[in-house]
């Protein structure tokens, strides 16, 4: 969802894309989904994602801002 509608890489983006998130899905669908970046954080699998994220939305995306991503889901879009 975020590559259609986003351009940019960055933390405004990531709060838009929350908000549409919570409003499509539902608050309880986030809060199960700040769960589950919590535990990639915790276990450091960041770049385990990157070539499905890279390769299903054929896009560029570095480390540093999937790791920025994370950190403002778990920050509840803030």
């Amino acid at each position: 969802m975020f590559s259609v509608n986003n351009a940019h890489w960055n933390k405004d983006n990531y709060i838009t894309q929350i908000a549409l998130y919570k409003e499509f899905e539902s608050d309880e669908a986030f809060i199960e989904l700040q769960r589950e970046v919590q535990l990639i954080k915790d276990n450091n699998d960041f770049i385990l994602f990157l070539p499905s994220a890279r390769e299903f939305a054929d896009i560029d995306l570095q480390l540093e801002d999937l790791v920025e991503m994370a950190d403002t889901i778990l920050e509840d879009g803030k």
